[in-house]
């Protein structure tokens, strides 16, 4: 089963943040403590973050975690 991709602002966010610091992916997976798999599939869509990676991933990005599972 394909997986669709999505345009969610709050996976947008996440890139972009990642982006605004000049890092790649790998920079945020190693930073954050998260799959870099897992995060390529957060970013494309294909995936919501668990709690952990979001608290995670938003502290890094210095965000709130609602800020990354809120859903439109």
């Amino acid at each position: 089963m394909k997986l669709q991709k999505t345009s969610d602002p709050t996976l947008l966010r996440i890139r972009a943040e990642r982006q605004k610091r000049g890092w790649r992916q790998i920079d945020l997976a190693y930073h954050a403590n998260v799959p870099i798999s897992e995060l390529s599939r957060i970013e494309t869509g294909q995936a919501r973050p668990y709690p952990a990676y979001a608290e995670r991933l938003s502290s890094v990005l210095g965000l709130l975690p609602d800020e990354l599972q809120e859903v439109e």
